[in-house]
């Protein structure tokens, strides 16, 4: 399998021509990603302080150099999604408000240990990965993002694959306990899935669109029907309750070779490379 993890600065373009409605003109799905981006600066931020409390811990050189190469990649998709975000505000959606929302459950989270923090990370970082695989799974999803928008998503897929075993190695390696992990976990579950549903109304009441039940339906048919993207994902997201579960054990090498073929095809129709992090 292959592990590498690149941190790559991605540079977005959005220009006034960017359609608000991004997904294939389907409101509920594109304020679902726009709910999502929402809370990633702080989040990132917060999983590189996570496990920056535990870097005395890690003796291994090879997890040592993992280490910074994701905190590299969480600060690189930190800055993009708040670029992102800042276009999100620019359209008139409510991203100050809900960033300030974001901001206050971040702020009680500083109450909890350092290890619960980190096991609230792996747990976060385990959702990450499972979403990003399913979207990098789900070309038809991805083809149905417009073409300004479809390069943040597909890197921050990939980027969040290629260090998806990084938190879990350093929860391993300060001791971190089966009982913690799982119990936060299903508490991670409620209150990530509570939140962005929240969010995701809230935009859509910004929009107008909070009464188109038709079209709320089909997008979570989309999503979550037989054949939805995200369908599949409960497997891969049970697999955490596992005493000998690790995030390797799901090999994506595949679809990250893929994802990183299209992400470099679609750059370059934009004269716009992705370059090392120096």
């Amino acid at each position: 399998m292959d592990r590498s993890i690149t941190p790559r600065p991605l540079r977005l373009h959005l220009s006034g021509s960017t359609p608000r409605t991004w997904v294939d003109g389907d409101a509920a799905s594109t304020q679902l990603f726009n709910a999502l981006s929402i809370v990633f600066p702080r989040g990132e931020k917060m999983f590189v302080e996570a496990v920056r409390l535990h870097k005395d811990v890690v003796r291994d050189p090879a997890l040592k150099e993992a280490v910074r190469d994701f905190i590299a990649q969480e600060v690189n998709h930190s800055r993009a999604h708040t670029d992102f975000n800042d276009w999100l505000a620019s359209l008139g959606l409510p991203v100050a408000e809900l960033d300030a929302q974001v901001a206050a459950r971040m702020e009680q989270r500083k109450s909890l240990t350092a290890e619960q923090r980190l096991a609230a990370t792996c747990a976060l970082e385990h959702f990450t990965a499972i979403i990003a695989a399913a979207l990098l799974g789900s070309p038809g999803l991805l083809s149905s993002m417009h073409e300004d928008v479809r390069p943040l998503w597909l890197w921050h897929a990939i980027e969040e694959i290629e260090h998806k075993s990084v938190a879990y190695d350093v929860y391993a390696a300060a001791g971190g306990s089966y009982r913690l992990r799982v119990v936060t976990m299903l508490a991670a579950t409620a209150t990530f899935l509570t939140r962005v549903t929240m969010r995701q109304r809230r935009l859509l009441r910004e929009e107008g669109q909070l009464g188109d039940l038709r079209g709320r339906a089909r997008s979570f048919v989309r999503f979550f029907g037989p054949r939805g993207h995200f369908s599949g994902l409960l497997p891969l997201y049970l697999a955490y309750f596992r005493r000998d579960f690790h995030p390797s054990q799901h090999d994506d090498t595949a679809l990250v070779e893929r994802g990183r073929a299209e992400l470099d095809a679609l750059l370059a129709r934009h004269d716009a490379p992705l370059r090392r992090a120096s």
